[in-house]
């Protein structure tokens, strides 16, 4: 899967809306009620993103071993993803953004019947 696609999948999780994805650059554009109505999203190299979108999917973190445990839904229906990502050489902040866009992307497969 290319990140192009992960970051897709990641939004679709969360709930947001894409408005554009320009063949040039990985990150997507979101619509968003600013003045402007859109922002650039990338949550592969934006921390802040990342972070938004952990908690857009109700994640849990575990930086240590940079485990990710994402949850969609609540009692009975709960949908659960879990993803262990190791990044040899990879500095600890990517692959920690690495492992919520995964298990973000997994929720979207999930939430579009993919699974």
């Amino acid at each position: 899967m290319t990140d192009r696609e992960l970051l897709e999948l990641a939004a679709r999780a969360a709930g947001y809306k894409i408005c554009a994805r320009g063949s040039e650059s990985v990150a997507l554009v979101l619509s968003e009620r600013k003045p402007d109505g859109t922002r650039l999203w990338n949550p592969l190299a934006d921390d802040g993103d990342a972070l938004r979108l952990a908690v857009a999917c109700d994640m849990t973190i575990w930086a240590d071993g940079v485990i990710v445990s994402a949850c969609s839904g609540y009692g009975h229906d709960k949908v659960r993803a879990t993803v262990a990502v190791s990044e040899c050489g990879a500095d600890k902040n990517y692959a920690v953004r690495r492992a919520i866009v995964r298990a973000a992307a997994e929720l979207g497969k999930r939430d579009a019947g993919e699974v």
